[in-house]
C-alpha cells in the first residue's frame, strides 16, 4: 500500500510556496471574479515549486489547501467527465459575472487547447524531418 506520507522538505517547500502562490491569484478570484479551471491553478501553483518536486503534487492536494484557506469564499464546481478539471471561482460573484467568467474561462481553454494541439504537430514535423 502506498503511504500518502510527503517528506518534511518538499511539504516545507510546499507551504513556502503557497503563500506566494495565493498572493498571485487572490486579487483575479476574490476581487476580479475571475474564474480558473484547477488544473490551470495547479500549473501556477508548481511554478512556484522546484521542478523536482512540482509534478508529483495534484489537483485535489491543491484544491483542499484552498478550500483550507479561502473557506466560503469561494467554489468548486465540480466538471463531470474523464479529463475535465474542476472550476473555482469567488462564492460573492453574480450571474452576469458568472457568464462573463465562463466566457473567458472557455476563451482560455480553447487557446490552451489550439497551443497544445500547435505544439503537438510541431513536435511530429520535426520528428519527421
Amino acid at each position: 500500500m502506498k503511504s500518502d506520507t510527503v517528506p518534511v522538505e518538499k511539504e516545507s517547500e510546499h507551504a513556502s510556496a503557497f503563500p506566494q502562490f495565493i498572493d498571485s491569484i487572490r486579487d483575479d478570484l476574490i476581487v476580479n471574479k475571475k474564474a480558473f479551471s484547477m488544473s490551470c491553478l495547479l500549473d501556477k501553483f508548481c511554478s512556484f515549486l522546484p521542478p523536482n518536486i512540482a509534478s508529483k503534487y495534484t489537483t485535489s492536494k491543491l484544491q483542499q489547501k484552498l478550500l483550507n484557506h479561502f473557506g466560503n469564499a469561494i467554489i468548486v464546481e465540480k466538471q463531470r467527465g474523464q479529463g475535465k478539471s474542476n472550476t473555482v471561482f469567488s462564492s460573492s460573484i453574480t450571474v452576469s459575472e458568472a457568464i462573463h467568467a465562463a466566457n473567458n474561462l472557455k476563451a482560455e481553454l480553447k487557446f490552451t487547447e489550439l497551443e497544445t494541439s500547435f505544439e503537438n504537430t510541431q513536435s511530429k514535423s520535426v520528428r519527421s524531418v
